[in-house]
């Protein structure tokens, strides 16, 4: 199912943002299609999402669930970050969703040079609303950090402040940042999920 909506061309770079989206992996809404109404704004057609992932019922109790979720975000933000190089910017709770899948099934993707497979996934991650997303011009990012934190509050789950503490990152002003955009970095956070 889809639905369609309007909006506001934020900067210059929004349409190859959303372009880039458009055209990636299964963890990012599904972007239909991309039309300008005026001058201002465009019409996009989009991917409808089954709800937020604070509403998945068994969320807090089911560490597998939690393991694929946390699996699939590392790897959706190392795509959007590393390989797309954009930063969301905006990660937060009402921006991470998710989609029910009849049957389970695999995502796969890189981190570097690692193939990374996920298998019997029963709820698929949706990130969406890129308004204040931007490309990368340095090496700095803060969106794996964010959505770790962000699911840290939905679930109250202190593991997960294992997963935050875990890489090398430096804070400023209550925002965390990853120093590098190090593949290593993102293996080693995909790696300690299974600790959890």
């Amino acid at each position: 199912m889809s639905f369609t909506i309007v909006k506001k061309i934020r900067n210059k770079g929004y349409i190859d943002i959303l372009s880039k989206i458009k055209a990636a992996q299964p963890w990012y809404i599904k972007i239909y299609n991309i039309k300008y109404k005026d001058t201002d704004h465009i019409e996009l057609t989009l991917e409808r999402a089954d709800g937020y992932l604070s509403q998945i019922p068994m969320f807090r109790h089911d560490m597998e669930l939690l393991k694929s979720i946390l699996k699939q975000l590392i790897l959706a933000v190392y795509h959007l970050n590393v390989i797309l190089g954009i930063n969301h910017n905006d990660l937060h709770k009402e921006n991470l969703m998710y989609k029910r899948e009849e049957t389970p099934v695999t995502h796969e993707g890189y981190i570097g040079d690692k193939h990374i497979v996920i298998k019997n996934i029963r709820y698929t991650l949706k990130i969406i609303d890129y308004d204040h997303a931007t490309v990368i011009s340095s090496d700095h990012t803060c969106d794996i950090h964010k959505a770790l934190f962000t699911i840290s509050n939905i679930l109250w789950f202190k593991e997960i402040d294992h997963l935050l503490h875990n890489t090398n990152y430096s804070c400023s002003k209550g925002t965390m940042r990853i120093k590098e955009q190090n593949p290593d970095i993102y293996l080693s956070l995909y790696n300690s999920i299974n600790e959890l």
